[in-house]
């Protein structure tokens, strides 16, 4: 009964005022959704990662969300009532604020990286966007600041910064390359020892392509899987300068891998070895030539004719094996001085050097003894060789103005018919050379 009554006033109601109902009742659905999205957007910034600030227009905050809290190590208590001036660092200057501020007060958003400082007095980035709230008369009225953590990313940055120039500070080659041994990274230094002033193109660079190609098949075919397996590999190598110009390098390569042993790229150090090549290469060549004549010594010359019988056994070939002596040239430097003695004996050297094949050898070995070496000669071949060089020894000096004649003697040993070794074939040339001294002939 009551119900009926109930339903009848209601249509009775609806009949004098037939919108009223329907009208409360969107309004309250309508009122009932704006709750429910104020509901998940308070969630969604309660529960948000991103810290949110909300101050009034004169900066004073009157909302902070726990992820604030968190980051900054201020409690809501401690936060409420203060200005964002409690977490500034003092890292960015007055000018970086008073931009800052002027941008929001113009009812811009504002954009940038705010160094800021926890309670404890610890460093941390904020990636902000400050946005201005205004009411329907456009005035502002306060102010949203949104901050995402960003302290990782930029410490990772100022970590490969300092790393960056380091490698940009070290006089070394430093460079960086995929799996494949694509360059991707390259220093000053590095370009510098390429001949170049400035930084190229390295998008068709790899680690082997800068090599020599004697280099090259030392990098691919050891460095590289070496340095792959093992973790790491170094050697002589050298790298093709812009012009073409090897530059001797001791080298590294190493292979960085992820944590399950994957190679994740390549890297390589090279320092220019050049000066101490060129100094080993001095010290090398003064301990195996003459300093007066500047041919081989008595050392080197040995040493080729060890390697002319290994040669010569292994190849069934033959070599002539010749010894020069001057005659009397004890004479000339007691009665003109070692000065002018000297100048014969360079002289001698270069006739010697003259007369002789790319593939021969011409040494000094004594104080007016030389010696050659002349590989694919016989016995008509010495005999006509020993010939030549008494015509080019023999033929008249003038130094200094002076008019001389030198005479020679000349001995030849033939391997294998005179001796198998350097000492058997030493012996029958010095035997021949003072045969022909004793008898004038000239040669032996």
């Amino acid at each position: 009964m009551e119900a009926d009554v109930l339903m009848k006033g209601k249509d009775k109601d609806q009949k004098r005022f037939p919108g009223r109902s329907r009208t409360s009742e969107a309004r309250r659905a309508e009122l009932k959704r704006a709750e429910e999205e104020m509901r998940k957007l308070s969630h969604a910034v309660e529960q948000s990662d991103d810290s949110v600030v909300i101050t009034d227009k004169d900066g004073v905050i009157e909302y902070d969300n726990p992820a604030f809290e968190r980051r900054t190590g201020y409690s809501k208590k401690e936060a409420l009532g203060q200005t964002p001036r409690i977490v500034k660092s003092g890292k960015q200057g007055d000018a970086f604020y008073e931009r800052l501020w002027k941008t929001i007060s113009e009812g811009e958003v504002f954009r940038g990286i705010l160094v800021n400082k926890k309670k404890t007095g610890e460093l941390y980035y904020e990636e902000k966007t400050i946005t201005p709230l205004k009411d329907g008369r456009g005035v502002i009225t306060h102010y949203v600041s949104t901050g995402k953590d960003i302290t990782e990313r930029m410490r990772a940055e100022e970590e490969r910064a300092r790393l960056v120039a380091i490698l940009e500070a070290t006089t070394d080659l430093v460079a960086i390359a995929n799996i494949h041994g694509e360059v991707v990274y390259i220093n000053s230094a590095g370009w510098k020892m390429l001949g170049a002033n400035e930084v190229k193109d390295i998008s068709k660079m790899s680690i082997a392509g800068i090599c020599p190609e004697w280099a090259r098949a030392i990098v691919l075919g050891e460095g590289i899987p070496a340095a792959i397996r093992d973790g790491a590999w170094s050697g002589e190598t050298a790298f093709l300068d812009l012009l073409g110009r090897e530059v001797p390098v001791s080298q590294v390569i190493l292979a960085h891998k992820t944590p399950a042993g994957t190679v994740e790229f390549l890297s390589t150090i090279a320092r220019d070895i050049s000066y101490r090549k060129a100094q080993t290469a001095d010290l090398e060549y003064q301990a195996t030539h003459d300093p007066l004549t500047d041919l081989p010594n008595r050392t080197l010359f040995y040493d080729r004719l060890k390697y002319a019988i290994l040669a010569g056994q292994r190849e069934k070939e033959s070599f002539a094996l010749l010894l020069i002596d001057l005659d009397r040239f004890k004479e000339i430097n007691d009665s003109l001085g070692h000065h002018i003695g000297d100048l014969i004996l360079r002289e001698v050297g270069s006739r010697l050097r003259n007369a002789l094949r790319e593939s021969d050898t011409v040494a000094r070995i004594g104080g007016d003894e030389f010696a050659l070496l002349l590989p694919n000669v016989d016995t008509v071949g010495g005999v006509l060789a020993a010939r030549k060089i008494l015509r080019a020894v023999e033929a008249p000096f003038a130094p200094e103005k002076l008019s001389l004649s030198i005479h020679a003697s000349v001995g030849v040993a033939l391997f294998p018919e005179h001796g198998a070794d350097a000492a058997a074939l030493l012996r029958r040339a010095d035997q021949a050379m003072y045969h022909a001294k004793r008898t004038g002939d000239g040669y032996a």
